[in-house]
């Protein structure tokens, strides 16, 4: 029995001793070869040190990195419409927005080359104060227009004065297309004449506040500026002759207390004064 155990002590000995070392690493820990765990992690070890392996898993990485920038770029730009991004573009779109309705009367009508009154022509008529008056009743009758007044004033100037609605919407300055023909009649008239020209805005006492116009004085002159630039593109008429004002709320023709009246005091009115203007003047610009 005891020649048995020694034996068996010899054989697991030997056992032992023949797997001390590996030939694949040729490594030994302390006469016992390593478990099947620890080769895993030596065959990690030599995988990470390989180069091949590096560029095979940074592609992919960068693939995804850039998609992850490319996704919150596209965040970014969505979330930026709604505030700085919207806002520049309403700042740009407010601050041209004046021009483009002052000018928008000559990008539909061309502007023609400006005249001056030929003082050859129509000899038998000077372009006295109650001939002006009569043509522009005429514009007013052949526009088949209600909302409109033509009276000579004590200093022999004609005013003729548009009320309401017809040339523009409540709180625009949007010269409306049904104004065409009676400011085309007028235009003719005052063509025919030498006279310096006043376009005057007026409005209500409907406060307004908005970017375009923090006030009805804005709004007035506004008014008054698109009505002149319509009649100078429209008759080639020398824009010396003109001059733009506007009074805001503060000359009603009369109270403020209801809506008919207001829309009466909402008006534009176009003064053909007894003054000559000068000969001398460039077109608009």
């Amino acid at each position: 029995m005891a020649e048995e155990l020694g034996k068996n002590d010899e054989v697991a000995v030997a056992t032992v001793q023949g797997k001390s070392s590996t030939p694949a690493t040729g490594r030994s820990y302390g006469g016992f070869a390593p478990a099947m765990g620890e080769q895993s992690c030596l065959r990690l070890e030599s995988d990470e040190r390989d180069p091949d392996m590096t560029a095979a898993w940074s592609v992919p990485w960068s693939d995804f990195m850039m998609v992850m920038f490319i996704l919150f770029a596209v965040l970014l730009a969505v979330e930026m419409q709604d505030g700085d991004v919207a806002e520049m573009f309403a700042t740009a779109e407010t601050e041209l927005q004046p021009q483009l309705e002052a000018t928008a009367a000559e990008a539909a009508y061309p502007l023609a080359p400006a005249k001056e009154p030929d003082p050859t022509a129509d000899t038998k008529e000077a372009p006295t104060p109650e001939r002006i008056l009569r043509e522009s009743r005429e514009a007013v009758i052949n526009a088949n227009l209600d909302t409109v007044d033509v009276a000579l004033t004590e200093n022999k100037a004609i005013r003729v004065s548009v009320r309401g609605p017809m040339f523009f919407d409540l709180g625009k300055a949007d010269l409306k297309p049904s104004a065409a023909r009676f400011l085309q009649g007028l235009a003719t008239v005052i063509q025919r004449n030498p006279f310096v020209i006043q376009v005057v805005g007026h409005t209500d006492d409907f406060p307004i506040n908005t970017e375009r116009f923090p006030s009805n004085w804005e709004l007035s002159v506004t008014r008054a500026t698109v009505v002149a630039r319509y009649l100078i593109a429209r008759g080639g008429i020398n824009p010396a002759r003109f001059t733009v004002m506007g009074h805001a709320k503060h000359r009603p023709v009369v109270p403020n207390d209801t809506l008919e009246n207001k829309a009466l005091n909402r008006r534009v009115e176009i003064i053909i004064t007894r003054e000559e203007a000068p000969v001398q003047g460039e077109r608009a610009q």
